[in-house]
């Protein structure tokens, strides 16, 4: 009787206003549930810890439902839980994460200011992830898994070393019908670093980025590697302060396969590599 959150008939859907915590319910729904999420602020970060779920905004309009990282020293949101496709993250804005969480195995550096996910493959769609900040992943880090970004912004995100918008390592995932806009790295990959795996990206656009190498995107291959394929994209008016204006890939290592995309307007260069 002393619940606070409004719950469905079922039990199967929780649904969380201003001033009530997002992860209070996450704990209580049951696995394959929904945590429903009011239009408002919340400052505070959220994992799904071994549950498979679903974390619902406005698809409609995401910025009216925003998780705001000031002042936390994790990830805003985490899915490191073993989680399926059945997971997903729906109409949010991640914004402001300032820290992100430690790398497995190299706990001194940090990773995925808006959002870290490890050996899990939700989808993440019709969300904007803003302003976030972390060392690898200034918005979003992927370790392995098979995670899809569907029709989601990243903005203004920045990485103090690789991958100012993304950064994927290892993961069988994609990017579609999304944009990367003026994100930044000081090292590799002002809009995206793709590291191994077989990643794809999508009808994409990724414009505005910049970083020291590979203003747009970074493809990190080695020798058995596939080429990473980027298709139906456009990426312009990317900024390297050394190579890869546009696309930076390893010299004699599987390259970008492209088809039907769009590159130009990058400095000083289009593709190195």
């Amino acid at each position: 009787p002393n619940w606070p959150y409004d719950c469905s008939e079922d039990g199967q859907t929780i649904t969380v206003a201003v001033g009530q915590s997002i992860q209070d319910a996450i704990d209580a729904v049951p696995d394959g549930g929904t945590v429903a999420i009011a239009a408002g602020v919340y400052n505070e970060a959220v994992d799904f810890g071994t549950k498979n779920l679903v974390l619902q905004g406005d698809a409609s309009d995401p910025s009216s439902v925003v998780l705001d990282g000031t002042g936390l020293v994790t990830s805003v949101v985490s899915i490191v839980g073993d989680q399926t496709s059945s997971s997903r993250v729906i109409g949010l804005t991640i914004a402001n994460g300032s820290i992100g969480s430690p790398l497995p195995g190299q706990p001194t550096s940090r990773i995925g200011g808006g959002l870290f996910v490890r050996d899990s493959s939700p989808l993440i769609q019709d969300c904007i992830f803003e302003s976030n900040t972390s060392g690898f992943g200034g918005a979003v880090y992927v370790l392995n898994g098979a995670s899809i970004f569907d029709r989601c912004d990243f903005i203004g995100n920045i990485a103090t070393t690789d991958g100012g918008g993304i950064f994927a390592f290892g993961s069988a995932g994609r990017v579609s019908n999304c944009m990367l806009d003026s994100n930044t790295a000081v090292n590799h990959g002002g809009g995206i670093k793709v590291v191994l795996g077989a990643f794809r990206i999508i009808d994409t656009q990724i414009i505005g980025n910049g970083g020291h190498e590979g203003g747009g995107l970074y493809w990190f291959a080695n020798a058995g590697t596939l080429p990473l394929r980027v298709t139906g994209c456009t990426i312009t008016g990317n900024t390297a302060n050394k190579v890869g204006g546009g696309i930076k890939s390893r010299v004699g290592f599987p390259a970008v396969n492209l088809t039907n995309a769009t590159i130009c307007g990058n400095s000083p260069d289009q593709v190195s590599g």
